[in-house]
């Protein structure tokens, strides 16, 4: 097996010599163990062969049936963290398959020791940097070893340790590297589930979520894009339901932190996008209520801000969504965002001016139309005063849809309009709208004739 140049249905052959004595001899292969896992397994297990890959498995697949967990496990142990391999991917990825086969069949004659390891087992999971590790295939491996560990534990094992199984499966299944295998790590959080007398993997979330969220709030100031623990915090809130009614101002504490200016691109795009997951989960709608305020002060408002030198349209028009939603809902009392009218204009009136963001421009527009519909009983014509030199602006924008959006905006306007609105502004602002009944896009002559048959009724 040492010879390089071997063939490969040679390697075989010997691969298959060596499954067959090792069933004849069993625990008599004990002694040889050693040298089966350095010069055999670790080198062949992941073969590009399929054939010679799988017989590797099988040889230790039998290894953990026949040898003593207490002897095989701290010789794999000692593999996975010498200071020189361990820096290596594929020998990492090589020893995590073998753990994994171990794991599996020594449970089930040496069901005694297992107990005694799988805290060593654990720890090494939780301490190594196989949970940060960039390469895919390590953390496929760190996953198929804590399924098999979780599959191996039953209701015995599983119950006593369902919090830091459940919070590496957590870190696993919120790692962007490896998301097409969330299918399976659902799979393992349902059989850890099961394995704690739980009916539904959904219960895990919200059981577990009061602790996890108690250990973010040390650190959660000092997120970045690729910290691990605010990947984990998405994917607990979104899967936890309605158990976040209970700890709605930590979680707005963490989002709210984490959408600030200063904080990485990434993490900002990401807090919002969570925002708007919880705008879109009517299960959450009456809860959401009472803090909706918190959330267009301390979190929206503030992220639809300019800032010199920082790429944020893509975050200013997250805000701009999430305030539509909010609106569209009717999560707020109209009253208190009224509060914010003046404020709202300014940002969106920033918004409007910027000349590379087509699509927050549009946004907006779609956003100011909505929130006159909201605050119809509300607003007066003061309100109106401050919000229709922008919207004229707006009708002589580059982009044909959003003068059209435009105009939408201001057939709402004049809906809203009290008679006598200002003699002088109402002439100016019809002058400035009647032009733009020779616009060249047809849609916008059609959308500017509705905005002034709308205007003939005041």
């Amino acid at each position: 097996m040492d010879e390089f140049s071997l063939k490969p249905h040679l390697k075989e052959k010997v691969l298959n010599q060596l499954y067959s004595l090792t069933v004849c001899v069993e625990d008599g292969i004990k002694p040889h163990v050693e040298q089966i896992l350095t010069r055999v397994v670790y080198k062949n297990i992941l073969d590009e062969e399929a054939g010679i890959a799988n017989r590797v498995l099988k040889i230790t697949e039998l290894l953990g049936l026949y040898v003593p967990m207490d002897f095989i496990l701290p010789k794999i142990i000692a593999h996975l963290t010498d200071s020189e391999s361990k820096s290596v991917p594929l020998f990492v990825s090589s020893c995590l398959t073998a753990f994994s086969a171990v794991i599996t069949y020594s449970s089930i004659r040496f069901a005694d020791q297992f107990e005694n390891n799988v805290d060593s087992l654990l720890a090494l999971i939780v301490k190594s940097d196989y949970l940060q590790s960039e390469n895919a295939d390590v953390l496929a491996r760190t996953l198929k070893v804590t399924h098999n560990i979780v599959f191996a534990g039953g209701k015995e094992s599983c119950k006593n340790r369902q919090h830091v199984l459940f919070k590496i499966l957590l870190q696993l299944g919120s790692c962007p590297t490896i998301e097409d295998l969330r299918p399976q790590v659902d799979e393992t959080l349902q059989l850890l589930a099961k394995n704690c007398s739980l009916e539904d993997a959904s219960d895990l979330f919200s059981i577990e979520l009061a602790s996890l969220l108690d250990e973010m709030k040390e650190d959660y100031e000092n997120w970045s894009r690729n910290t691990p623990e605010r990947f984990i915090f998405d994917m607990l809130v979104r899967r936890s339901q309605t158990a976040v009614v209970d700890y709605w101002e930590s979680i707005l504490e963490i989002i709210a932190t984490n959408t600030d200016h200063g904080k990485d691109y990434e993490l900002r795009v990401d807090m919002l996008s969570l925002i708007e997951h919880f705008l879109l989960e009517e299960s959450l709608h009456s809860t959401i209520v009472f803090y909706s305020e918190i959330i267009v002060k301390l979190i929206l408002l503030p992220a639809t801000e300019w800032r010199v030198g920082a790429p944020n349209v893509k975050i200013r028009k997250a805000a701009i969504i999430c305030l539509i939603k909010l609106t569209e809902t009717k999560l707020i009392d109209p009253a208190k965002l009224k509060d914010y009218f003046s404020e709202i204009c300014k940002k969106m009136s920033s918004c409007l001016d910027d000349d590379w963001g087509n699509d927050l421009r549009f946004a907006a527009v779609v956003f100011l139309r909505k929130l006159l519909v909201f605050l119809t009983s509300t607003a007066d014509n003061e309100d109106l005063k401050t919000i229709y030199p922008e919207l004229l602006k707006r009708l002589d924008d580059a982009q044909d849809g959003i003068r059209v959006e435009t105009c939408k905006a201001l057939e709402v306007m004049f809906d809203m309009m009290v008679d006598p609105w200002s003699s002088s502004l109402y002439e100016y602002t019809v002058k400035a709208i009647f032009i733009h009944l020779d616009d060249p896009n047809e849609e916008v002559q059609k959308a500017t004739t509705k905005v002034l048959q709308k205007a003939a009724r005041v």
